[in-house]
């Protein structure tokens, strides 16, 4: 894989998953405003859109599978910390937003 594909790959990596945290962003202000289901529609959104930022992603680890080179630089690291800080602020973001959920039924 050449440095231009691998350049690619990172750049759709990044706006794959800075398209998902935007919408990670959008779907708590919506669950504090007890907009539940739209809430949790932009975090069904956001998920498809880091499953495709994965996708990218696998691409490169065939690629090292089939031992060809792949260049290394801070993009491609800056790329793989963007993927794992959209997984792992999705799967908080849930968890919040079933919390403050929960949180009006009891209080109601």
């Amino acid at each position: 894989m050449n440095k231009l594909e691998v350049r690619e790959i990172c750049f759709n990596i990044i706006s794959k998953t800075g398209k998902a945290m935007d919408s990670i962003d959008k779907s708590l202000s919506l669950a504090k405003n007890d907009n539940f289901e739209d809430a949790k529609e932009l975090l069904e959104d956001a998920n498809k859109t880091i499953i495709e930022a994965h996708n990218f992603q696998t691409e490169l680890l065939n690629s090292e599978a089939r031992e060809e080179k792949i260049e290394f630089g801070p993009l491609l690291i800056h790329a793989q910390d963007h993927l794992m800080f959209s997984q792992l602020y999705l799967k908080i973001t849930k968890e919040l937003v079933s919390l403050y959920e929960k949180n009006k039924y009891r209080n109601n």
